[in-house]
């Protein structure tokens, strides 16, 4: 079947793009991730020596909130740096609604951030307003609560937030009180496996066998390992920080999963053999996203543009879109609005550093897209024109969604 035939029958299906077979079993998925983690934890305490306080007495928890003690790499090597791309920064709606500017200041730079005496500082590339100071603190806090990944300032190797209360041996002092804290002992979980057919009514909609969480540092769905097993079975594998995940992040990543399940389901190509796969959204292309493309200042934005443009993402999107608007909203309006004369100087050629940036991705990554255009002219050309397409038709599909649900009206 044409493939083009079964996204349009999918579509079809659902309401405006929103499936409610997604959000079904996202809130499945979250409340049975609880449970485990919750029951493993329960366990884990039960086989050890740990002693809860004392319900009466003084705790650590009414002084302490729990700060990032540093960063650490895959290896655990610790760091008190770290940097992340303005536009990976998450905007809740109260941020949305009271700094509406912020997102268009900083998607272009880069954040530094730094664990000091006083605790975690960031800062911007370039000047900004300090009236933006403590809302970008915050929004690198957010960042680092929901599990995101940040990176070296030097290697671009992704980096965790360690959190003080994770440290075993960490022992707070506040307003002058001591505490010997003993931190609540966790589970080691490094793979969590829901089988689908215990949840029969959300089953028959969208059948999944065997739904896996695999312990990571960042949250993907894992479109290569994803699929028919060699029993006919049907897995779904997601790389995901096990804890803590967010229901926002299980609905996105479980529309990737449906968007590849009905591909296969009815004999079409995987996720993993399309054309944006093969030729763009390669292995090398997730490490520029990862952190990477902050090597190239100047198409730093266009590489994360062409990922949240792409078709492949755009459906998942969508559906967070759809619970708070605004922020997919905003990477439209970017590609709608995408113009490439800030590239070139007023003669006409790229600015400085901008041909060999281009040149190093095309030599140093395997983007097959990329290496189709003789010079950074061609690309940026064919690029404004993509993306303000792009822009117009999600804007289009956001609009679609949002009025079909009644979240906006003529």
């Amino acid at each position: 079947m044409n493939i083009r035939k079964i996204i349009k029958e999918t579509i079809l299906k659902e309401s405006a793009g929103i499936s409610f077979e997604v959000r079904e079993w996202a809130k499945i998925l979250k409340n049975e991730i609880d449970r485990l983690v919750k029951e493993a934890d329960d366990i884990e305490k039960s086989n050890s020596d740990y002693e809860p306080m004392e319900n009466n007495s003084t705790t650590v928890d009414d002084f302490y909130d729990g700060e990032i003690s540093h960063f650490e790499d895959l290896a655990g090597n610790k760091y008190d740096e770290a940097i992340i791309d303005g536009s990976e920064l998450y905007y809740d709606p109260e941020t949305l609604e009271d700094y509406p500017e912020l997102s268009n200041i900083i998607k272009n730079k880069v954040v530094y951030v730094t664990i000091g005496r006083y605790g975690l500082e960031s800062s911007v590339e370039g000047s900004l307003d300090p009236k933006y100071d403590y809302v970008v603190d915050d929004m690198v806090l957010d960042h680092a609560s929901f599990g995101q990944a940040f990176y070296h300032p030097d290697t671009h190797n992704e980096l965790m937030a360690v959190y003080e209360d994770e440290l075993e041996d960490y022992q707070p002092s506040y307003g002058g009180y001591n505490f010997s804290y003993q931190p609540t002992p966790r589970a080691d979980i490094q793979e969590l496996v829901i089988n689908g057919k215990d949840f029969p009514e959300a089953y028959e909609n969208f059948s999944v066998d065997k739904w896996i969480f695999r312990q990571a540092t960042r949250i993907e769905y894992d479109h290569y390992k994803s699929g028919y097993n060699d029993k006919g079975e049907y897995e779904v594998v997601f790389n995901v920080p096990i804890r803590g995940l967010s229901l926002p992040a299980f609905i996105h990543e479980t529309k990737h999963a449906y968007d590849d399940w009905n591909r296969m389901r009815h004999g079409g190509k995987p996720i993993r053999d399309s054309w944006e796969v093969k030729n763009i959204y390669t292995k090398d292309f997730e490490k520029l996203i990862l952190g990477g493309a902050s090597k190239f200042p100047q198409l730093s934005s266009v590489i994360r543009l062409y990922y949240m443009g792409s078709k492949l993402e755009t459906p998942a999107y969508l559906e967070n879109e759809f619970d708070s608007p605004g922020t997919y909203k905003q990477h439209a309006r970017s590609l709608s609005n995408f113009n490439i004369s800030r590239f070139f100087n007023k003669k006409g050629e790229p600015a400085k550093g901008l041909e060999s940036e281009f040149n190093d991705i095309k030599n140093n990554y395997d983007i097959p897209f990329f290496k189709k255009f003789r010079t950074v002219k061609d690309f940026l050309e064919y690029t404004q024109k993509y993306f303000n397409r792009r822009g117009e038709d999600i804007t289009k599909r956001i609009g679609k969604a949002l009025y079909t649900h009644g979240k906006i009206r003529n």
